[in-house]
Formats: structure tokens, C-alpha cells, sequence
């Protein structure tokens, strides 16, 4: 479920004739803005406020060895500011400001976290800023990728699960109109996987804060998502356990399962297009008497059980539904999930309260106590009613090739919105919009056109050929809330070994992505039903 935020060059968003002149003391402001700014709510406290010119080198002191975090290199002249925020006696959150000389469209953009949320999306705020926007971000009210900070604090917990931000949200936008002496024009939301679910927080509860959510992969249905990562663990076991599958094996499921499913979409791409159309068949490399890995790379009749599991949804007691199965195709990413540290620290501490809770102790027990706690609302599984009322954008995608949150888990929140407010796609379309992309894994990377324009940076072998972002989510959103235009496809990017570039559009839930024919890597042999 980690989101790993890394920086992506990209040009300007958007050109705009309404760019905002920025006075020729900019600088000078930037660095008084500590000692001069007083914001009317008194549990802000700004702690650096710097102008940092392009290509001046970034650092922080306050980055958690649990970060996953590369310096972001500073590619616009902008103003940071730095502050820290209480949210209660026993809590408090930093909130994060990059800030650039050239405001196009007095836009604003919030930034979501990733994993267990304690690390501020610095780079994911860079692409923001370079883009032109006002950027914030926050590290969710604790220090680092792990729940230790949760045990018996409450406040802490709440911080994570909305509170946190919600108060950024406010002081980020107060902070920015007082550095501009404008007002911010439109608001809008970046984010993926627990980012994702940060959006769908704020689209069902205070949408009100922003035109536009841009929502990837999202860890909602939260609980369910942790409890899943304990029931594949029980199911594969450990190293040691007859069902057990190492990298190798698994490379094999992968394998054999692309075999079967990538050309039922006509072409063999390295792309499963839909994958709900793809049933795996494990059995496919079950051993004869006398065969084994060694001799023959094929698995035994109990491993070959543990991986049909691994495609069937998970059911708790009396079979209530719980959440989806594995998605077909992303086994490689699935397999570095399963032995992921979040479940057990999510129970240790924000469940249970108890340190000492082991993978062992893990049962549909363990699923039923952690729903019924749900603190805060962090499952995030009510509709948008509030959303629709308010007149805000949502643009909700998932990979197709995602590991860490199974796909179908976004299909099903979709229909779920669908069926709870009583309304069809056609009435949907107005303000909620959802994207498959096939061969996109958790957030970034894959095998398919998977650079969408959300902040990832693709990670090609050619580093002088970066990727345009032009018909990707934040540009689609901000077409659909200033322009009135609404995103019909995701323009997707990727290279290939050989360097060439694949472009394909991706097509809005329910319809579907077709092969037109001709060469599989040109948008144009592509289209939608």
C-alpha cells in the first residue's frame, strides 16, 4: 500500500492569461513571513518561511528514517513555509507550503500522503508547484511510515484519519492568500492510495474545501484493506510452510497467468485489459507424481490451493463480504504486500493497543474487532452525496496492475456511490468520474501506458525524454472545473525497453477500452465501448 511519491519534470500546466504578477519583493516577504504573519487561529505556529531559487539544493531535518524519500531537486523559484499546528492537547501536525513566484490561475493544490501516512509528499509537491500551483502538504499528524505514534493517543489517530487534513487545508489556504494578498481562485486535491483514500475523505465529508479531487488507488473500505493483508499472510504462511511461494514461483503464477488473459483483449501486449475477464488457472502448473520446482518449476497440489485463494474474495463470518481478491497481473508488486508491516502495526496499535499482537494472531476475529472500532471514520465507505451537493469535481482512478489495493475494491466503491444516492453513470458523470488503467500498478509504474500525469515520475531509462502530462488527471480536472470540460479518457505514457514511447487513452467506467487494431503502442488503435 505504499505510495512512493517521486518527483516528475514536467511542463507547464496549463497556460493561463490570468497568471497572477508577482511584486518584485516577493522574496523579501517570503523570508519576513515568519516573523509578520499571524494567523487569526492561534494553534499555528510558523516555523520557517525561506525562498528557495531554482536549483537550490532541499533539505530537511525532519525527514523519518520510515520515509521513503529522495531529495527533490527545486526546479521553479518559490517561497517555503513550514508550520506547526496543534490539534489537540496531545497532538499537533506539520503542515508544508511550496509556494511559486509565477501563481498561474491562483490555483491551490493539496497533496495526500501514502502508507501509514507520517511523510510529507515533498516531491509530489514539487510537481505541483512546477505545475504553477500553491502546494501544500502534511505529514498526517506523526512522524514517519508506522503506527507507533498511535498506541493509546487517540488524538494522533484522528489526526490520521481526517483531522489532520482538514486543519492543513485551513491554514495552508490562509498561509497562501496572506503571502499573495489575493485570494485563491480554485482549490483542488492530488492524492493516491492512502492519499486516495485522504480524497474520498474529503469528498464525503468537507467537499466543500475544493473544486476538484483527483482520487488514485484509494485504501478505503480501510479496515477491510488491512485485514485482507492478514488473511493472504495465513493463506501463503511462512518460508517454511507447505504453502508457501517464493519470488521465483510467484514470477511463474505471473506468467502463466498472462499467457491465458493478456490477448483476450485481441493483442499481446503485456497489458490485461480488463481483468475481471481473467479467471486464473493455477492448476496449470501443478506437478505430476515425482515432478518438483527444482526439476520441473512446478508447484505442489498445496501450493496450488493457497494460490487459487489468493483470486477469491475474502469473507468474514456468515459470509460477509470483506473485500476483493488479488488482481490478476499484479502478482510481482502483490507478493512485496503480503509480508507488509502495515496490517500488524495498524492492529498493534490503533486496534488493540498491544504491541505485542503477532502475524499469528491474525483470524476473522481480528477483521470483525477492527470494523467495529473503525476510529474516526477511517474506513471512508459513504457515498457523495455531500460531494454532489457541494458542486465539487471527482476524478477517481485505479491501476489495473495494482498490488497493494485490489482494483475491483474501486469498482465496487463506484457502484456502491452508484446504488446508495440512486444514481446511474449518466447522473454520475456530472461530478464523479472513475478510470480503470490497465497496466498501471499501486500509483506508478507497470507495464502498460501507465504515466498519467499524477505526480510519479516515470522512471525510464532515458531521463532526457520526460513525459508530457497533457490529458492526464490534473490537467483533465482543471479543463473540468474552470473549462466546463469533462474527462471522457486519461491520456496515459510509458517507454519501452527499446525506448519507444506507448500512448493509449484510458476510458471512463463503464466503458471499456477496445483494440482497433494496427500497433498496440499508438493511442489511435485504441478506443472505447
Amino acid at each position: 500500500m505504499k505510495f512512493v511519491t517521486i518527483y516528475a519534470a514536467s511542463a507547464a500546466l496549463i497556460s493561463s492569461s490570468s497568471a497572477t504578477a508577482i511584486p518584485n519583493d516577493f522574496r523579501a516577504r517570503c523570508s519576513g513571513l515568519a516573523r509578520e504573519y499571524r494567523p487569526a487561529d492561534r494553534s499555528v505556529k510558523v516555523l520557517v518561511s525561506e525562498f528557495m531559487a531554482k536549483g537550490t539544493p532541499f533539505t530537511n531535518p525532519d525527514v523519518h528514517p520510515t520515509c521513503s524519500w529522495t531529495p527533490p531537486k527545486v526546479t521553479v523559484d518559490l517561497c517555503r513555509v513550514r508550520m506547526n499546528v496543534t490539534t489537540s492537547d496531545t497532538s499537533n501536525v506539520y503542515v508544508e507550503a511550496f509556494l511559486p513566484t509565477e501563481w498561474k490561475g491562483k490555483r491551490f493544490l493539496m497533496t495526500g500522503n501514502g502508507g501509514l501516512g507520517g511523510c510529507t509528499a515533498y516531491d509530489s509537491m514539487m510537481f505541483g508547484v512546477e505545475s504553477g500551483f500553491a502546494t501544500l502538504g502534511h505529514n498526517n499528524g506523526h512522524l514517519g511510515d508506522t503506527a507507533v505514534p498511535f498506541l493509546n493517543r487517540p488524538e494522533i489517530v484522528k489526526d490520521y484519519s481526517y483531522r489532520a487534513l482538514l486543519k492543513a487545508i485551513s491554514v495552508g489556504k490562509d498561509a497562501t492568500s496572506y503571502l499573495y494578498k489575493t485570494d485563491i481562485r480554485k482549490s483542488y486535491y492530488m492524492g493516491c492510495s492512502t492519499g486516495g483514500r485522504q480524497g474520498l475523505k474529503a469528498a464525503q465529508q468537507f467537499p466543500q474545501e475544493f473544486d476538484g479531487i483527483i482520487v488514485g488507488a484509494p485504501a478505503n473500505n480501510f479496515n477491510n484493506l488491512m485485514s485482507n493483508q492478514g488473511h493472504q499472510y495465513k493463506i501463503m504462511g511462512k518460508p517454511s510452510d507447505p504453502t508457501y511461494l517464493n519470488d521465483d514461483q510467484w514470477k511463474a503464477v505471473h506468467d502463466s497467468i498472462m499467457k491465458h488473459c493478456d490477448g483476450i483483449d485481441g493483442v499481446l501486449d503485456g497489458v490485461i485489459e480488463d481483468t475481471m475477464k481473467c479467471i486464473p488457472r493455477p492448476e496449470d502448473l501443478l506437478c505430476r507424481p515425482g515432478q518438483t520446482w527444482a526439476s520441473d518449476k512446478c508447484l505442489t497440489t498445496t501450493q496450488v490451493g493457497a494460490v487459487r485463494l489468493m483470486y477469491e474474495p475474502f469473507y468474514g463470518k456468515n459470509g460477509t463480504f470483506l473485500y476483493n481478491r488479488l488482481s490478476p497481473g499484479s502478482e510481482t508488486e502483490a507478493i512485496r504486500n503480503i509480508t507488509s508491516q502495515y496490517i500488524w502495526d495498524w492492529m498493534r496499535y490503533a486496534i488493540y493497543g498491544n504491541p505485542s499482537f503477532s502475524p499469528d494472531d491474525f483470524s476473522v476475529d481480528t477483521a470483525d474487532d477492527a470494523n467495529r472500532a473503525d476510529p474516526f471514520g477511517v474506513s471512508t465507505w459513504e457515498d457523495l452525496t455531500k460531494t454532489k451537493a457541494a458542486g465539487t469535481k471527482v476524478l477517481q482512478y485505479h491501476g489495473l496492475a495494482d498490488g497493494a489495493i485490489s482494483p475491483e475494491s474501486s469498482y465496487r466503491y463506484y457502484e456502491h456511490v452508484s446504488r446508495s444516492m440512486g444514481l446511474p453513470s449518466v447522473d454520475l458523470d456530472k461530478f464523479y468520474r472513475y478510470f480503470p488503467v490497465p497496466g498501471l500498478g499501486h500509483c506508478g509504474g507497470g507495464s502498460g501506458a501507465w504515466y498519467i500525469g499524477n505526480g510519479m515520475r516515470f522512471n525510464d531509462q532515458n531521463p532526457d525524454r520526460p513525459l508530457s502530462q497533457e490529458g492526464g488527471v490534473l490537467t483533465r480536472m482543471v479543463k473540468w472545473v474552470e473549462e466546463g470540460v469533462a474527462p471522457e479518457r486519461l491520456t496515459g505514457r510509458s517507454f519501452k525497453d527499446n525506448g519507444k514511447m506507448v500512448e493509449k487513452d484510458h476510458c471512463k467506467w463503464p466503458s471499456q477500452n477496445f483494440y482497433k487494431g494496427g500497433d498496440p503502442d499508438l493511442k489511435e488503435s485504441w478506443g472505447c465501448k
